[in-house]
């Protein structure tokens, strides 16, 4: 799914780029896509490892972001088909998680990332990356004997501010960048995805199914974090961590 910000002033001038974003999170792809259209970028969108992987051979994005957590194919193992590629070779790809761990920096220098970071609601440090990426690339253009250095750099945010009790709405409000339109589908998709999520939760405790449990707890923290509802965004993680 590609999508491309209309000429209404919401976005910047076009860069020429376009950007593949692969996340099984609907509202984070939702949330993500919009600020990365916003800053002038296309947006390719993939729910699955796999789906990512057909994309990206069909599509050549300019950079490509990975979730680490998704299904059919994780995000290691994506961006290890891609480094195989010789298509693939010049292409940066961040790795992003909300597993802050140096395994996880670790895992993404292997399986050759550029850059790995932190996955949260607030796109500053993604968007950052990007736009460093993409001007390490512009540089690299003028060495035409200068191959590019896969998986020599991670980057991560300092560890995420404990949460409060309760609902925040301006937390909703600043991951909207205060655009009602794109508040009022964000909460749309929670409101649609959370039951099943539940769902989900109630039969991987019936079943005793840990993975399954883990799985479905780690997609309703960053649904519900989107939109600021905190104190269940800690319950969820909580259970995760269980």
């Amino acid at each position: 799914m590609r999508a491309e910000q209309t000429d209404n002033g919401y976005s910047k001038q076009h860069s020429g780029k376009t950007i593949l974003l692969a996340d099984d999170h609907r509202a984070l792809r939702l949330l993500f896509s919009r600020k990365l259209g916003a800053a002038g970028h296309d947006v390719i969108q993939a729910a699955t490892g796999d789906e990512a992987l057909t994309l990206a051979r069909s599509n050549a994005p300019d950079l490509v972001v990975l979730d680490v957590n998704m299904p059919k194919a994780s995000g290691y193992d994506v961006c290890s088909a891609m480094r195989e590629s010789a298509q693939f070779k010049d292409v940066p790809i961040i790795l992003y998680s909300d597993d802050d761990t140096t395994d996880f920096v670790r895992r993404g220098r292997a399986a050759g990332a550029d850059t790995c970071i932190r996955k949260t609601s607030k796109s500053a440090e993604l968007l950052a990356s990007i736009e460093e990426l993409f001007s390490r690339r512009a540089e690299r253009v003028h060495d035409a004997g200068e191959l590019p250095s896969h998986g020599n750099g991670a980057g991560r945010n300092d560890p995420a501010t404990p949460t409060k009790p309760g609902f925040d709405v301006s937390v909703a409000i600043a991951n909207a960048d205060g655009d009602r339109q794109l508040l009022g589908e964000l909460v749309a998709v929670t409101l649609e995805e959370t039951p099943l999520l539940m769902e989900q939760l109630a039969l991987g405790v019936e079943q005793a199914d840990h993975d399954s449990i883990r799985r479905a707890a780690h997609a309703l923290k960053s649904s519900l974090a989107i939109v600021g509802a905190t104190a269940a965004t800690d319950t969820a993680s909580a259970l995760k961590s269980a």
